[in-house]
């Protein structure tokens, strides 16, 4: 099922040259993300990463994650970002796949830098060193695509591509030993590295059956090993 890597591999292709190119497609929230970051707790858990208008700042979390939120699209498919105060929504419709195209009808997608000064591309972020072990994920809205439409993913300076399928309505931890390339198949491919991420997302796949409509919310974590 390569058409599926090729949708990710579109999306962050698309994204990557958004970020350093300023091009448009992308949907990018400025903020104001000031390093002053907190210790985390002796005892391992999730980390609320507070949205501020479109961005986290560090100094609103102890795994000095501090970045802006964007969204993106395949070109056919339309995506409206609501990132406003502490909300994060995206709202539309995923195109229908035509003519088994997927390498075009991609999706959306909408996601978090995790290493990005003001006003500057998004850089390496690097987990170990912050503590970081995974990604809670919590979604609500009144148009939710099947979970089988739904990926988390994240993705590294070099264009590495790494997810999870079958993302739910409920909060759920998704460990960075879970996330792999090619998550779809019986046989996955490699795990991330934790010393060069560069976002975590979430995406809604296409699909041959129909469009997909969606109206989604989310709130996100990181989970610290110590």
């Amino acid at each position: 099922m390569t058409f599926i890597r090729h949708q990710l591999r579109h999306a962050a292709l698309t994204i990557g040259s958004a970020l350093a190119l300023g091009c448009t497609g992308v949907t990018i929230n400025d903020g104001d993300p000031t390093s002053d970051a907190s210790t985390c707790p002796a005892e391992p858990g999730a980390v609320s990463l507070a949205f501020s208008n479109g961005s986290v700042a560090s100094k609103s979390n102890c795994l000095g994650i501090a970045g802006q939120l964007w969204s993106s699209s395949d070109g056919h498919s339309t995506i409206t970002p609501r990132f406003a105060g502490s909300t994060a929504c995206i709202q539309g419709q995923v195109a229908q796949v035509v003519g088994k195209d997927y390498d075009t009808y991609w999706g959306v997608v909408a996601g978090l830098n995790l290493n990005q000064p003001p006003n500057s591309a998004a850089k390496a972020y690097d987990a170990a060193t912050h503590g970081l072990s995974g990604f809670q994920l919590e979604l609500s809205g009144t148009e939710q695509p099947a979970s089988t439409r739904m990926r988390i993913q994240l993705q590294d300076t070099q264009d590495g591509f790494y997810c999870q399928a079958g993302v739910t309505s409920a909060a759920r931890d998704y460990q960075l030993a879970a996330f792999h390339e090619d998550c779809w198949t019986t046989t996955p491919g490699r795990a991330p590295p934790p010393s060069s991420l560069l976002s975590v997302a979430l995406m809604i796949t296409a699909q041959e059956a129909a469009p997909l409509p969606f109206d989604v919310c989310f709130t996100l974590a990181g989970l610290h090993t110590d």
